[in-house]
């Protein structure tokens, strides 16, 4: 739990959680492949249980952005009709 602001003019406290952060293009190159890893499993995860369900049809490539694209199938395979 963060400490409330204090009012503006009192100095600033000198705990860590205050100073800024200095991060290299190698930092924030990495980070940004760890979230689009991440991204890459959680969407891939998704997919799969959607078509688990065998309700759904994916349209969406796994190319570029991490996205899952689908859409509701007219007739369950092996059900009624709505």
């Amino acid at each position: 739990m963060l400490p409330r602001p204090l009012h503006p003019s009192h100095p600033q406290p000198t705990t860590p959680w205050y100073h800024p952060v200095s991060l290299t293009r190698t930092h924030i190159r990495r980070a940004r492949g760890q979230v689009m890893t991440n991204l890459r499993l959680i969407s891939d995860h998704i997919e799969s249980e959607l078509l688990k369900t065998g309700h759904f049809e994916i349209l969406s490539k796994k190319v570029g952005v991490p996205l899952v694209a689908f859409r509701l199938l007219p007739t369950p395979p092996g059900g009624k009709k709505r």
